[in-house]
């Protein structure tokens, strides 16, 4: 009598790459933290990196990136030609901050090649986001008796990783989405307290940008949203999260305004309600502004002279921009980063600086790139291909926290933001393996067109 063989307890942790061949696709996630390497050089070693890596993968994946880059390649090509002038440092890190997309991108279609599916990418994440939280709470832990206000413990603990917002976002949506479930299985018991280190490292970085990530990722992957179809009956259920959303935040206001009004608690609700006074800025306030008024208004400030920058320039500055390495003159000497300053070469509000950089067509090329991955209509339901439909929900989302983070500094335009187009990648590059694989689409096919 022949039996069967009997196979061992399921290894839920047990990381998909291969020593000799994968190690070097470890650096594309570590890199998202923000911890280990200097931007220019993980651009320079993922240039090298994408060059080796993607010799023994199917060329087509990266083909279908093309038309979906494209809006982003013109416009790091209208950047370099309209400074070709001034060719300096400040130059050469406007080329890294906006073609860094397109390699990140890429890197991320290469991480599929090892990362299978939507399954397999939360499983390593989660795992990434675990290891990451130890060291920003072990940072954090080194310096507690220093962190006795906000900006302390920020300083200390870090200001933003968007692995940890990502990695609880997926763990929210597969709590409350019973469809999501069947991409991405239930985690092992034991990960209860891996998921509670990733919570308080969470919320130790203070950070309204992470909690804006949490939100939209999560009302994406939970389906209360679709934005690929503005008017199906599904975008009904986003008035009911919304109110819940409101609701919510008016009761953390409530339980802040108990404790003191120094806790950190109370300033981070501070922090939402003075968004609008903290980004505007006008020909009056700036008339009359104190030093320690544009010090608390920093972004409203620094994008204003921008502007001024901007609309003072001549039709052909203002429809191509100045071109990279161009400045926005401050009018004041302000103390950054510990040095004076009385230019600066990127704004907080990255949108001023695609206009200054490269025009209204600049601008429009960037909101054409977030529409083309992100908003563009597609013919994949959950019901019959819940892999494909949700990879794309993902995209959505990451384009949806593109558009409202390049509003404040940390949207694909900023210093150091390599983790959304290197998820951005993935994710893209995870649809088109699994419509050649799975569905055996025609290769020539683009993804995401009407």
């Amino acid at each position: 009598m022949i039996q069967e063989k009997q196979e061992g307890p399921k290894n839920y942790f047990k990381i998909p790459f291969g020593m000799k061949t994968n190690m070097w696709l470890l650096l594309l996630p570590l890199s998202a933290i923000n911890f280990f390497l200097p931007e220019e050089v993980f651009y320079v070693l993922m240039i090298a990196l994408l060059i080796i890596g993607t010799l023994n993968d199917k060329a087509v994946y990266y083909n279908s990136s093309f038309l979906m880059m494209l809006p982003l390649i013109l416009l790091v090509a209208l950047g370099m030609v309209r400074g070709m002038g001034d060719v300096n440092k400040d130059y050469v890190r406007d080329v890294i901050i906006f073609s860094k997309n397109i390699v990140y991108i890429l890197g991320g279609i290469a991480l599929g090649k090892y990362i299978k599916d939507f399954n397999t990418f939360f499983k390593y994440f989660f795992i990434l986001a675990f290891i990451g939280s130890l060291y920003h709470i072990g940072t954090f832990a080194a310096h507690i008796h220093e962190a006795m206000s906000l900006e302390s413990i920020r300083f200390y603990a870090g200001y933003e990783n968007v692995v940890e917002a990502v990695t609880l976002a997926i763990l929210v949506s597969r709590k409350v989405n019973k469809d999501f479930r069947k991409i991405v299985e239930e985690l092992p018991r034991h990960s209860t307290i891996m998921i509670m280190v990733i919570g308080l490292s969470f919320l130790l970085y203070f950070s309204r940008t992470m909690i804006v990530v949490l939100f939209v990722l999560s009302f994406f992957l939970c389906n209360i949203v679709y934005i690929r179809q503005i008017f199906s009956k599904q975008n009904a259920k986003v008035f009911k999260a919304l109110i819940f959303a409101v609701v919510g935040f008016y009761l953390i206001v409530l339980i802040a305004s108990l404790g003191p009004s120094d806790s950190p608690l109370q300033r981070l609700v501070v922090k939402f309600e003075d968004i609008p006074q903290e980004v505007s800025w006008d020909a009056k306030r700036n008339a009359s502004a104190t030093l320690d008024d544009i010090n608390d208004n920093w972004r409203g400030y620094e994008a204003y002279q921008g502007l001024l920058k901007y609309y003072n320039g001549t039709d052909l500055q203002k429809t191509l921009g100045y071109g990279f390495s161009a400045k926005i003159d401050l009018n004041i000497i302000m103390k950054l980063a510990g040095q004076d300053y009385d230019k600066v070469p990127v704004l907080h509000n990255e949108y001023v600086t695609l206009l200054v950089k490269t025009g209204w067509v600049g601008l429009v090329l960037y909101l054409a790139f977030l529409y083309m991955f992100g908003m563009s209509k597609i013919n994949y339901t959950r019901e019959e291909h819940p892999q494909i439909y949700y990879s794309y929900q993902m995209l959505s989302g990451m384009s949806i926290v593109s558009l409202l983070n390049t509003y404040i500094g940390f949207g694909l335009l900023g210093i150091g933001a390599a983790a959304l187009p290197l998820i951005i990648g993935f994710f893209w590059g995870n649809i088109e393996r699994h419509k050649r694989a799975v569905i055996e689409m025609p290769a020539f096919d683009f993804v995401g067109t009407v």
